[in-house]
């Protein structure tokens, strides 16, 4: 089992690192195979308006048989093993929506390794029935492994961020037993073949919820706090902030945290003058006239304000991290001087 958990966990963030075109996250789990022992989650995440990347595991009971009557069973067969199975997806129906909505056309590749167990009867063909005198008991047990390529027909219902996906697929599977073996010992309507639906085929109702992509946030900033630029004095050195009166200064910095330390993300003025604001970092823009200008940052979200910022003046703005749903999202604010500038200076001097 954790053979399979640590790649899982490893497609999982590089999937998740990838932040182009993605439009949604969707996390499932298959609730038949659940209530019959195999635990079946998934987690997909939407590439563009028609495409999906899936990853799939399982772990659990795939096969059982018993023996006894009306009022008492006992267990003489289990095949138990895990999967993992990575998957694309197609949604041709997007135009008016997003996917992973409605129906999808996909191709699966799972990789299986489980074990056989068996305590029944020992199984001999060649011998003929005696009621006096029962088989003896066989303790097998078999490793083996198989892999299957398909192709799978799913239609995925929602209401609100709840999913509900009823899934069909098929294709073709081969695997190899452990060798020696005694698999000749177990009886026949017991034991599982690689031809059998269980391996190469796939039935499910899967229930789960989506995410949806974090809309890019836009807000436009008025009564921003600013110092005037004033002219250098010679005679009073200690006025360090003295610069050109015609310029706009735009100070944008990082203090430096615990929470978020290890992300960073690009801070970019109109599209054009851009500076990474990594824990403890700090920048300075000069700008040229009055305008309005467009202040965006991204991780996860894209966060944007407008400010109007005047010619002559002074203007400090701090960033932050906020929370997330996986890496955290950009947070900024234009700050008074009185603050900016002690937090800047700091950064500076250390």
């Amino acid at each position: 089992m954790l053979n399979y958990i640590k790649p899982l966990l490893l497609s999982c963030l590089l999937i998740t690192s990838i932040s182009s075109f993605s439009q949604y996250y969707v996390f499932g789990i298959d609730v038949p195979h659940g209530l019959t022992g195999t635990f079946k989650p998934s987690f997909e995440r939407t590439f563009g308006k028609h495409f999906s990347v899936l990853l799939n595991y399982e772990s659990g009971i795939y096969s059982e048989g018993t023996t006894g009557n009306l009022t008492s069973q006992s267990v003489v067969y289990q095949l138990n093993g895990n999967a993992f199975m990575p998957s694309i997806r197609y949604y041709p129906f997007t135009k008016k929506r997003i996917a992973p909505k409605g129906l999808s056309l996909g191709l699966y590749y799972r990789v299986f390794s489980f074990t056989e167990t068996y305590t029944g009867e020992d199984y001999d063909p060649n011998r003929s029935f005696q009621p006096f005198n029962p088989k003896p008991s066989a303790n097998i047990k078999t490793k083996g492994k198989a892999t299957n390529f398909g192709l799978a027909l799913a239609y995925k219902f929602t209401a609100g961020p709840i999913i509900i996906e009823p899934l069909l697929g098929f294709g073709s599977a081969q695997g190899e037993w452990d060798s020696p073996n005694e698999r000749d010992r177990i009886d026949p309507f017991f034991k599982s073949s690689f031809n059998d639906f269980l391996f190469s085929g796939r039935a499910e109702i899967k229930i789960g919820f989506y995410i949806p992509q974090i809309k890019p946030y836009q807000e436009r900033v008025t009564d921003i706090p600013y110092v005037k630029n004033i002219t250098l004095q010679k005679s009073n050195p200690t006025l360090t902030d003295t610069v050109n009166t015609n310029e706009i200064r735009l100070y944008v910095y990082r203090p430096k945290r615990v929470s978020g330390f290890a992300i960073g993300y690009d801070v970019t003025v109109n599209d054009s003058l851009s500076t990474r604001m990594s824990n403890g970092n700090y920048h300075l823009f000069i700008l040229s006239e009055t305008s309005e200008f467009k202040i965006s940052a991204k991780t996860e979200e894209e966060k944007t304000i407008i400010a109007n910022l005047e010619a002559g003046r002074t203007y400090y703005l701090r960033c932050t991290v906020g929370a997330g749903l996986f890496i955290g999202r950009p947070k900024f604010r234009f700050v008074e001087h009185s603050v900016g500038k002690v937090e800047f200076e700091k950064l500076k001097n250390n």
